[in-house]
């Protein structure tokens, strides 16, 4: 038979006492945590309503990747009632203002404690092509389009006070329908070396160009046009040898074999 280890009364109640002891001392410590987190959130929103973290007036918001528009326009753009708690403030809500109804493609805003300010970094969205409607209903109103096709109206411009450059080029009767178009469009216009002042996209089956060559029929628009834009360089040399004045059009329709329309 093995050996029962025997246990006296006095052990069995020593060990009870440090079980006890062990019990409240970790209720204790779990109440200073708790007390040392309570008072250091108690401490912070203290200090958020003291003068020192307070925002003031908009020389404490720091502008960052501006180009077109003034430090000045962006920051009235921002809904603050001066002066502002800073960490009151919302940088996912000033952000979203931003975007939402000015020419700003995104807004990152993040707040500094030391010294207390906000910093904004933003990515504007830069005019490219004025927009002026056709005779359809369905053409977009009066307005730009930047690189990525996103269309901005007048007074999101003229509202902020700083005068941006007007694009040199006009898209007339785009339709909502072919806007996912003008990115890669757009990217092929920019690379080519052929000067266009003007796109006529009223009529979706015979896209017009006004260029430094002439006015060009394309046909619908397609994976054919940097081809087309290529055939129209080639003709550069036409102004030299046809007067202006008997040519209706150049039809590119087929870039490799281009072909002028003379005035009847």
């Amino acid at each position: 038979m093995s050996d029962l280890s025997f246990v006296s009364p006095d052990d069995l109640h020593h060990r009870r006492r440090a079980l006890r002891r062990q019990r409240r001392l970790k209720i204790l410590q779990g109440l200073w945590q708790s007390l040392a987190v309570s008072g250091l959130a108690i401490g912070v929103l203290w200090g958020a309503s003291q003068p020192i973290w307070l925002v003031r007036d908009s020389s404490q918001i720091q502008i960052e990747g501006n180009r077109l528009l003034s430090d000045q326009a962006i920051q009235a753009l921002i809904p603050i009632d001066y002066p502002q708690s800073l960490l009151k403030l919302q940088p996912a809500a000033i952000a979203t203002h931003l975007t939402a109804a000015s020419p700003i493609a995104q807004a990152t805003v993040t707040r500094r404690l030391v010294p207390p300010h906000l910093e904004i970094q933003v990515e504007e969205r830069i005019p490219v092509a004025a927009v002026v409607p056709g005779d359809s209903p369905t053409s977009l109103k009066p307005g730009f389009l930047d690189a990525q096709g996103v269309w901005m109206k007048p007074s999101s411009l003229i509202a902020l006070g700083n005068p941006i450059p007007s694009p040199q080029l006009t898209i007339r009767g785009l339709r909502s329908a072919d806007r996912e178009h003008w990115p890669s469009m757009y990217q092929v216009l920019r690379r080519s070396p052929l000067d266009v002042s003007e796109i006529d996209w009223q009529n979706p089956d015979n896209l017009v160009l006004k260029t430094e060559v002439g006015i060009a029929h394309l046909g619908a628009y397609g994976a054919r046009f940097p081809e087309q834009l290529a055939a129209l360089d080639q003709l550069r040399h036409l102004k030299s040898q046809v007067d202006d004045q008997t040519v209706d059009y150049i039809d590119v329709s087929d870039p490799n074999h281009p072909s002028v329309k003379l005035v009847p």
